[in-house]
């Protein structure tokens, strides 16, 4: 409850000393702030894999294995 009264005491100092558009901007920022930290603490989370097959959860291809064959058609005479 002392915390309440601490935060509210707080508050009314910036709002009579900043204004109420002070207050808003200094509100606005906060939240900026707070999103900023927490896309860069998920994004820092993930982990990526080596390649779309063992994020599958399919078995690498070995050296021993043909690589896939690419077709591409051109209509060049």
């Amino acid at each position: 409850m002392l915390l309440g009264y601490f935060v509210g005491t707080a508050a009314t100092r910036v709002l009579h000393s900043a204004g109420l558009i002070g207050a808003a901007v200094l509100a606005a920022v906060a939240v900026a702030l707070f999103c900023v930290v927490w896309a860069h603490k998920r994004r820092r989370g993930r982990v990526q894999a080596a390649s779309a097959v063992v994020a599958s959860g399919g078995v690498p291809r070995t050296s021993e294995q043909r690589p896939m064959r690419v077709v591409t058609y051109s209509e060049e005479k």
